[in-house]
């Protein structure tokens, strides 16, 4: 039974939402609510997958790929709603679908 700190555990999911929030704001984008928690439930994911995997690469590595998904959030939101600058659940879903090519399975 691991005695490892939950919330330094989760570091990489944090460090990835912190990120893209920041990243979004940057842009002149915010989120709603639970589109913010959907994404941390998605990175989260990501974070425990990254664990899985053997040393090398650190966290921060991955900061593009977390810019990309927000950069295909935005380009979501501006197809279905020009003008629009608040990211909903759905502009996260139609992001994965380009950013995972097996989605949902990836």
């Amino acid at each position: 039974m691991s005695t490892a700190d939950p919330a330094r555990f989760d570091a990489p999911a944090n460090a990835w939402l912190d990120l893209a929030l920041q990243y979004a704001l940057s842009r002149g984008y915010t989120f709603t609510s639970a589109c913010q928690a959907e994404l941390q439930v998605f990175l989260s994911n990501g974070a425990a997958q990254f664990r899985a995997q053997p040393a090398g690469l650190t966290a921060s590595a991955h900061d593009p790929n977390v810019q990309r998904l927000v950069d295909l959030m935005i380009e979501e939101l501006n197809e279905h709603q020009p003008g629009s600058h608040e990211l909903h659940e759905w502009t996260l879903s139609g992001a994965r679908m380009k950013f995972c090519p097996l989605f949902p399975f990836c």
